[in-house]
């Protein structure tokens, strides 16, 4: 298990996620995301969707008012 705590935009993250993949020659993965970790797994299976089995969430972060509908807007971003 890897854990990155870095500061930056999502995107920054996303883009981390990749390089830590690239030097540690991992191919195929299954990324587990807790709270806004979430929203960098995301972008990070977006980029590279060829790559990434399962995104997993662990209480991502939500809209009070739709709490539901930033999972469904996470799904259809997977989805592209």
């Amino acid at each position: 298990m890897v854990s990155l705590e870095t500061i930056g935009t999502e995107e920054e993250k996303a883009s981390e996620m990749i390089q830590l993949l690239d030097s540690k020659n991992l191919t195929e993965v299954d990324i587990i995301a807790h709270s806004i970790g979430a929203i960098s797994s995301v972008f990070c299976a977006i980029q590279i969707p060829e790559r990434i089995k399962h995104v997993v969430f662990i209480n991502p972060p939500s809209d009070e008012k739709d709490p539901k509908g930033l999972i469904k807007k996470y799904r259809a971003m997977l989805s592209l």
